[in-house]
């Protein structure tokens, strides 16, 4: 599976990230996403998301920091996801790899981040904001919510709502 680096010298976490690219094939062979089910759009509409933002008084914004890294891939799925490394030695030019976090780019990548989060319903009862924001408010690693009041927000950015 080929890969670049992209450089980001502006970014105090991550300079350098790779980007596969799950589409690329030879000519008249299948790529690695040609291989993968899609899954279905699990994501709510963007219009209803939007409109449910507008129904707060105070509102933030956020993203999921490195989403698709946060997932981790089945053991037994990761021989499927191999790349070459080059590793700068000249006794071994390069080595074997497999992930083990959802690729971006791969064809499957929003449905498995979704299903991810639909999986924090099980603590309904427990987090009822928790699951609600998630469920409702987040379009793919983007959310939009809100609160009543500037206090109830800085707890919600502030996870307090978890406890």
């Amino acid at each position: 599976m080929p890969y670049r680096s992209v450089v980001r010298k502006d970014k105090s976490t991550t300079q350098v990230r790779l980007v596969f690219n799950c589409s690329s094939s030879k000519r008249g062979d299948l790529s690695l996403n040609d291989y993968l089910e899609q899954g279905p759009n699990l994501n709510p509409s963007l219009l209803d998301v939007l409109l449910k933002f507008r129904i707060f008084k105070v509102v933030f914004c956020g993203d999921i920091e490195k989403a698709f890294l946060m997932i981790g891939i089945a053991e037994d799925d990761r021989r499927y996801l191999k790349f070459l490394w080059n590793t700068n030695d000249k006794g071994k030019e390069y080595v074997v790899l497999q992930m083990n976090r959802v690729l971006f780019g791969s064809r499957c990548s929003p449905f498995l981040l979704r299903a991810t989060i639909r999986y924090v319903r099980k603590y309904l009862e427990i987090y009822p904001d928790c699951v609600d924001m998630l469920d409702n408010a987040l379009y793919a690693d983007d959310l939009c919510y809100g609160a009543e009041t500037v206090q109830e927000a800085l707890s919600f950015m502030q996870g307090r709502f978890l406890s």
